[in-house]
């Protein structure tokens, strides 16, 4: 069922939208990914993430005025700066530990291996789950309702249709470094891609109903529409003969990118709402109460947080790379 109203509804109040804009960027989930496995340096991040310089110092500045990221010196003859997350970039942690989860359940194989990452508490290695904060039970693409009341945000404004939406980094470059993140990338890194996947979570299906809740143009759309469902995010599907019209919908390897949403609507709640309760009250249908996800190891099923865990490197870069916490 359609649903163009409660998409409407977050465009306007900034729910998710705001957390996309700010997040959803192919240059800045790269250097949030570098640091969180410990390169801290401008050199470092320069060689590990294969990004030009002058896109990588645009980025970083950006990163800096949002709140993301913050400088350290540590030299002072001549003063050098190393790069360190601010408590609300340490908080996208859940969200990155989703993007992980995602690749392992549809992308993982041994000449791209997905980072395999340890739980300290319980000294496996792991796979994040998502479960309510309540209830304990893991949580679907369906399990979660909404109710929208006014919001207010404070800090930068919503970047759309700024240089903030979409990087070009050398495919090359991705291949040779990261080839793990050059598939979520092709999602993640491009805050378009993931808004139509948010509206299509709403029950939204149709081309001019996407055009409508999101105030897209029709040629961006026919690319992001396209491009996904060329990821297998989304499947088209004939509703009209004359003329021949097609909708289109989740498959079960969109459904599982549900829980990155959820963790971005989680940080967008803290960090850039006016209050805890502005906002979307999000309720779990399974135990009807308000529903907060929280990660979860998948081994011995308790919360995760970044200091307990141990960060992999894929196999083609361990000899070079020590992992560390974030």
């Amino acid at each position: 069922m359609r649903n163009i109203e409660t998409a409407k509804k977050e465009q306007e109040a900034e729910y998710i939208w705001r957390a996309i804009d700010v997040v959803c960027d192919r240059s800045v989930n790269l250097i949030m990914h570098s640091i969180f496995v410990g390169q801290r340096r401008f050199a470092d991040l320069l060689k590990y993430t294969g990004m030009a310089r002058s896109l990588l110092a645009s980025r970083i500045k950006r990163m800096e005025e949002f709140g993301l990221i913050f400088r350290r010196p540590y030299q002072d003859k001549p003063v050098r700066y190393d790069y360190r997350l601010t408590d609300m970039g340490r908080d996208l942690f859940d969200v990155s530990m989703m993007i992980v989860r995602w690749e392992k359940l549809w992308h993982d194989s041994a000449r791209n291996p997905v980072l395999r990452s340890s739980h300290k508490p319980c000294g496996k290695i792991f796979t994040a789950e998502c479960r309510c904060s309540r209830c304990g039970e893991i949580v679907t693409g369906q399990d979660v309702t909404f109710s929208y009341g006014t919001s207010k945000r404070r800090g930068a404004p919503v970047q759309r249709g700024s240089d903030f939406r979409r990087s070009k980094i050398k495919s090359s470059s991705l291949e040779t470094m990261m080839p793990m993140l050059e598939r979520s990338m092709e999602i993640w890194g491009d805050a378009w891609s993931v808004n139509v996947i948010s509206a299509a979570f709403c029950g939204i299906d149709r081309f001019s109903d996407f055009e409508d809740a999101l105030e897209i143009a029709p040629n961006i759309l026919t690319d992001r529409l396209n491009r996904l469902v060329g990821l297998g995010i989304l499947e088209r599907r004939k509703y009209q003969e004359r003329p021949d019209r097609k909708s289109y919908h989740i498959t079960k390897k969109g459904y599982d990118l549900y829980p990155v949403l959820l963790m971005l609507m989680k940080w967008e709640a803290k960090w850039l709402s006016a209050s805890p309760k502005s906002g979307p009250i999000m309720t779990h249908s399974v135990c009807g109460h308000r529903f907060t996800p929280i990660a979860t190891c998948d081994q011995c099923h308790e919360p995760i947080v970044g200091r307990d865990v141990k960060l992999g490197t894929p196999a083609k870069r361990a000899r070079k790379t020590r992992a560390s916490r974030p």
